[in-house]
């Protein structure tokens, strides 16, 4: 028998399970920091992750992988099934951590929206983001 997986409810500070949403690897839904762990992704692990880099959403994928940002992409969407994140987390078994192209998404609600800030750039010079 497979044991259904939980979305746990202890997570850090203010965050709070979305849904299952929608990825892609071409267009990714969570634009900010990123990590992997082969053996230790958690839904809290990621959370503090982004949360300790400011970003208001965080999104677990294909078992290990943690995905950060402060918007969704516009394209994206939540999936068409809960049962899309049907992958377990490599640190705790028990968790969803979304799946192929599926993100186990997360939202700080403790935090404000955060605006983007763009420029058009000076001359031949165009601004692309903020990278660490």
């Amino acid at each position: 028998h497979r044991r259904a997986l939980e979305v746990p409810t202890d997570l850090p500070d203010d965050w709070e399970y979305v849904s299952c949403w929608t990825d892609s690897v071409g267009a990714r839904t969570l634009n900010g920091a990123t990590y992997a762990s082969g053996d230790a992704m958690t839904a809290s692990s990621c959370a503090s992750f982004c949360g300790s880099r400011g970003f208001k959403y965080a999104g677990t994928e294909y078992a290990a992988e943690c995905w950060c940002g402060n918007a969704l992409a516009a394209d994206s969407d939540a999936a068409p099934s809960e049962a899309d994140c049907d992958m377990a987390c490599s640190g705790d078994a028990t968790q969803p951590c979304g799946g192929s192209n599926r993100l186990t998404l997360f939202e700080n609600a403790g935090m404000e929206d955060v605006e983007t800030v763009r420029s058009e750039g000076v001359g031949r010079w165009s601004y692309i983001g903020c990278y660490t």
